[in-house]
């Protein structure tokens, strides 16, 4: 684990429109879960957050500018870590008094922030690209892409927890015949219409149905043991950033057959029983193939690879960006 310097005690103000409700205990859960991480490593850092997830445009973002300043002034921070680019846009309307201060500013983009069609959100985004000091992509097609803009950007996806490793050690391995849709079915861009069609070409070639698991509103422990009792995940997703659900299956053990979507070619390289490709009639068929076969993906011990997907060590690297922008 990273030791913190002495006299380091990182200040960190975070501002994000993807952050876990009581209504919606699991929206941006990986943004709190890189938070407590970090807490875990470095438990002299002061990190407060400020969440903006109610009300409408005006409300959520115009007018939160005016509690953003508020919270600088009483927490102090020496870094504002914004997460999605979106949410840049209260921060842009106190600038002045964020460079008088010298705070930091750290952008993470997670997706369609940058990627995507929203205009508002891309233009928002560009601008954060433009007034930066660090800008962090999740995925390496995000950090291309980000990289372009500006010349401090790192690649640093969301990290696997050590909770979920630790519920994923005590589950019971039952791999049973269910097949992971890794989503609600009522998100567009996870193309739910693809993946029925996959499994109905499935079950039409070993002539029963298969089981068939939505993966929506769980907790982590729920995860991990829908993982450890699935043959495979499948996702249809036209498109993708570095998509957690992806790496929690890898430390499961559980095959993964997915379209050529963000990270998935980088984050299943070289694993056993791990397939791609665009094309529906060989989604199906790599998945008839792990039907007839049963292994795991995951072999006993963990990879380089599988250790870099951690949370522990995102965290290490994220604090790295932040000495490094205090020094500069």
């Amino acid at each position: 684990m990273l030791k913190v310097s002495a006299g380091f005690e990182v200040r960190v103000l975070i501002l994000t429109n993807m952050f876990p409700t009581k209504t919606n205990p699991y929206w941006g859960i990986f943004v709190k879960e890189q938070i407590d991480s970090y807490k875990e490593c470095f438990p002299n850092a002061q990190i407060s957050v400020l969440q903006l997830i109610n009300g409408g445009l005006l409300r959520r973002y115009l007018l939160s500018s005016y509690r953003l300043l508020k919270r600088c002034i009483s927490a102090k921070p020496q870094f504002i870590h914004v997460h999605f680019g979106l949410s840049f846009l209260p921060l842009f309307f106190i600038m002045p008094y964020v460079r008088y201060k010298k705070i930091k500013i750290i952008v993470t983009f997670h997706g369609s922030d940058i990627l995507g069609n929203n205009r508002l959100s891309l233009l928002v985004s560009k601008l954060a690209l433009i007034c930066a000091d660090a800008v962090i992509g999740v995925s390496k097609q995000i950090f291309d892409r980000i990289s372009n803009y500006n010349n401090n950007a790192h690649y640093l996806p969301c990290g696997v927890t050590s909770q979920f490793i630790h519920f994923v050690n005590r589950a019971n391995d039952k791999r049973t015949d269910t097949i992971v849709f890794p989503s609600s079915p009522q998100r567009v861009e996870k193309n739910f219409p693809k993946f029925k069609r996959i499994i109905d070409r499935v079950e039409c070639r070993i002539g029963k149905k298969l089981t068939i698991a939505i993966m929506e509103s769980l907790s982590r422990e729920e995860v991990a043991n829908l993982f450890t009792n699935s043959v495979c995940l499948l996702m249809t997703s036209d498109y993708e950033g570095s998509p957690q659900v992806v790496k929690e299956a890898i430390f499961a053990g559980l095959p993964v057959v997915s379209t050529k979507v963000g990270d998935v070619p980088y984050l299943i390289e070289n694993r056993n029983n791990c397939f791609i490709s665009n094309n529906e009639q060989e989604l199906a068929e790599f998945i008839c193939l792990i039907l007839s076969s049963q292994t795991k993906t995951v072999e006993e011990g963990k990879s380089t690879k599988q250790y870099e997907l951690t949370n522990n060590h995102i965290c290490q690297q994220l604090h790295k960006v932040y000495k490094h922008l205090l020094s500069a």
